[in-house]
């Protein structure tokens, strides 16, 4: 199997990693949890970014719904919750 992917030019990710899209870039990109969090918290990453679900629960939901979801309807969104709480506090 990894000798298929480098044939074709991918890479595996990590299932703690974040697949995500910003608004303003069309790549795909990866990062930690943490990295996500902090880019989140910076205001580098918004709750429009759309994050790439990789664990659909059933797929006629992925079907209906596909994978490509905005961060605000996903578990990411409490990174966003959290920089306006902190904004709010300052």
């Amino acid at each position: 199997i990894e000798s298929a992917a480098a044939d074709l030019g991918f890479d595996w990710v990590s299932g703690l990693d974040v697949v995500f899209r910003r608004s303003d870039n069309a790549d795909i990109e990866t990062a930690s949890r943490a990295d996500f969090r902090s880019l989140a918290q910076k205001g580098e990453l918004g709750a429009e970014t759309i994050i790439y679900e990789r664990s659909p629960t059933t797929l006629g939901r992925m079907r209906s719904e596909g994978i490509a979801t905005p961060a605000s309807d996903t578990w990411t969104a409490r990174y966003f919750r959290d920089r306006a709480e902190d904004v709010g506090n300052a």
